[in-house]
């Protein structure tokens, strides 16, 4: 899964590869034996950076809205909670980058899994975060949002806001981390997805990323499956 920083990861290792990729052949195999060399992969192409921060704060706001909607028209009763559920992972698809969060939250361990490990962790660590997270985040009818600054950083933006009540009371600060995505038709608007959430400075990227990197370094990928394990286990999609 290619991902918006691994370029940087790709050219360190290149930089401590043991020979130069302009190597002889025959430094390699000795005299007399021919070799073909091939090419090293080209990188990964840089990330285009994006120059209207506009976008991300419309994004955010408009999808406030639509969950302000999706619960203002909700119907009572156990067949409409399936829906609101429904419609609130709909809108959740469209807005978290969960494949960024699970590459940067996993890091090392990420890069020396096995695709398959990758796909179980990818699907584990979804379910977790919808279950143990997204899905407490409770009704938004009760609560103002407001957008205070935006910060662009070629495709990546920090949303700042501020959650009160309808009175402006129990204020909240929370900082959303965006990556865009350039427009796909001329004119039209970039697409903005949330890969990081920060309540009152309290990142939850930051947090899962240095559990992970405690456990990848005492037990290796092992402990990150036996971890996940128990994640699955605690909040696995029900049969």
């Amino acid at each position: 899964m290619l991902k918006s920083l691994r370029w940087l990861r790709l050219l360190a290792a290149l930089t401590v590869a043991g020979a130069p990729l302009s190597a002889r052949a025959e430094d390699v195999v000795g005299d007399g034996d021919e070799v073909s060399v091939p090419a090293p992969p080209p990188p990964p192409p840089e990330p285009i950076c994006l120059e209207d921060g506009k976008t991300a704060k419309s994004e955010v706001e408009l999808a406030f809205a639509e969950l302000v909607r999706i619960h203002r028209n909700r119907v009572s009763g156990p067949a409409g909670e399936r829906v609101l559920e429904a419609r609130v992972n709909e809108l959740l698809e469209r807005l978290v980058d969960f494949d960024q969060f699970v590459d940067l939250a996993l890091g090392d361990a990420w890069d020396a899994a096995e695709d398959d490990q990758k796909r179980d962790w990818r699907e584990t660590l979804e379910e977790t975060l919808r279950r143990r997270y997204l899905k407490k985040l409770g009704s938004p009818l009760a609560s103002r949002m407001q957008v205070k600054s935006v910060s662009l950083s070629c495709d990546k933006a920090e949303v700042a806001l501020l959650i009160t009540d309808k009175q402006g009371g129990r204020p909240q600060d929370v900082v959303l981390e965006l990556i865009g995505t350039p427009p796909q038709t001329e004119g039209g608007r970039p697409s903005w997805q949330a890969f990081d959430v920060a309540v009152d400075g309290v990142s939850l990227l930051e947090t899962w990323r240095g559990r992970f990197r405690r456990i990848y370094a005492d037990g290796g990928i092992a402990a990150i499956d036996h971890h996940m394990r128990g994640l699955r286990d605690r909040y696995g999609r029900p049969d």
